[in-house]
């Protein structure tokens, strides 16, 4: 039997505030001396992705399309066996990922620490889902995000534990603009597969880099200042849908909506509450919340 060459097909998926990465996920695959066909992955970027594996043909050989989180360096996805054990097993094969843990479960009254630090007075607003306001897009299911603003301090920390994905630090920011896309911003992933976006950092001010591990109350970087108000943008968000079926070239225009939202309550010196925009508030933790995701190790450092 002539064996058929496989065919690498990749799809990055652009969703709003979330960069693709090229090459992020490498999928090989080994033939074996039984005609058996290992396949395997190695991830080249930090935080966890969602993989889709469709074969577009296959001959002498039967498989189900693969969906599965990644989130090890590398690792076994999956074997496919012969049908006639005499004959090898032709195929071709697309991929396609896109950063985030499909449908994590979460815990939807975590107490999050507010980015600023214990004892810094700080207001908050409600962003609006623009792509939805001014491009039609598909509504984002319960969307949130939050303008923070503080006129005491300049500097950004983390809301929980997490690991570090993405950072951009190299943009010049128009102040004139009440809210952007382009911004200077952190993407972080959290321990139960939630991802928080921070943005709105001064160009070249970010402190933590791709692949670190941050600690809540830990220092991010620097803000920019309009009206006399240091301002960071915060969205926390979950992988919904990947929405691999689409097939058309994603734009401003018709970009559709792969992410639920989370409002999360905050701990602030009136308590574990939800925000309300306009209102002022005092960021302030007990022990109990500042460590409660951390590890006996990172607890006794922190307490020495």
């Amino acid at each position: 039997m002539k064996r058929l060459f496989s065919l690498f097909f990749l799809s990055l998926i652009l969703v709003p505030f979330v960069a693709a990465q090229p090459n992020a996920i490498i999928v090989e695959y080994k033939v074996n001396a039984d005609q058996t066909v290992d396949f395997t992955y190695r991830k080249m970027e930090p935080g966890r992705y969602t993989l889709s594996v469709t074969f577009t043909e296959l001959t002498n050989g039967y498989a189900n399309n693969y969906v599965g989180v990644v989130s090890t360096a590398s690792g076994n996805l999956f074997r496919l066996k012969p049908l006639n054990k005499d004959q090898g097993i032709g195929f071709r094969f697309s991929t396609n990922y896109i950063r985030g843990m499909l449908n994590p479960k979460f815990d939807p009254e975590f107490p999050y620490l507010a980015p600023f630090k214990k004892q810094v007075t700080f207001s908050v607003e409600e962003l609006s889902d623009f792509g939805t306001v001014y491009f039609g897009n598909t509504p984002s299911k319960d969307f949130k995000a939050f303008m923070f603003k503080s006129k005491t301090d300049s500097s950004a920390v983390a809301c929980r534990k997490g690991v570090v994905i993405e950072v951009e630090d190299g943009r010049d920011i128009d102040t004139d603009k009440y809210f952007s896309s382009k911004q200077n911003y952190i993407m972080v992933e959290h321990l139960d597969g939630t991802l928080v976006r921070y943005g709105g950092f001064k160009k070249g001010t970010i402190l933590v880099k791709k692949g670190q591990f941050v600690l809540p109350q830990e220092e991010l970087g620097y803000l920019d200042t309009k009206n006399e108000f240091y301002r960071l943008n915060v969205s926390f968000f979950y992988l919904e849908d990947p929405k691999f079926n689409v097939k058309s070239k994603e734009n401003l225009l018709n970009r559709v909506n792969r992410f639920g939202y989370i409002n999360p309550k905050f701990s602030v010196q009136q308590g574990v509450q939800h925000l309300v925009p306009g209102t002022t508030y005092l960021a302030d933790y007990s022990e109990d919340i500042l460590f409660k995701e951390y590890s006996k190790k990172e607890r006794k450092r922190t307490i020495k």
